[in-house]
């Protein structure tokens, strides 16, 4: 299924955002009093090689389509992103909220997991 060009822009972005997140967990984990952590360090270590992966994949699929990113900037409320989608500038506004609630369900869907309520 071929996304959409604001879907690809979606998802480069959450799967930047979750690399950004594994990397800083990553270094809390190594320092952290868990009783396995290796164990915890090997799954970030494969969640992040999966995301790497996705990146490629987006990024191969957006020069399929002649999508470009031209800008990120993070702000107050969330990220705005410029890019180029067949010689059009688009503008692309995402909510920090609305950004954490899909990058935790990306997050989950790479476990395959479902949300369980009890444990929040």
């Amino acid at each position: 299924m071929e996304l959409l060009p604001e879907d690809l822009v979606r998802d480069h972005l959450i799967f930047h955002l979750l690399v950004k997140v594994l990397d800083r967990d990553f270094h809390v984990l190594k320092r952290s009093a868990v009783k396995f952590p290796i164990v915890y360090l090997h799954l970030a270590d494969s969640l992040r090689e999966q995301l790497i992966h996705k990146i490629r994949s987006t990024r191969e699929q957006m020069r399929k389509v002649q999508l470009r990113i031209l800008q990120e900037e993070k702000n107050k409320d969330g990220y705005t992103i410029l890019y180029k989608h067949k010689g059009y500038i688009h503008q692309a506004n995402y909510s920090s909220e609305f950004l954490r609630s899909l990058c935790e369900e990306t997050f989950m869907n790479l476990l395959h997991l479902s949300y369980k309520e009890d444990l929040v």
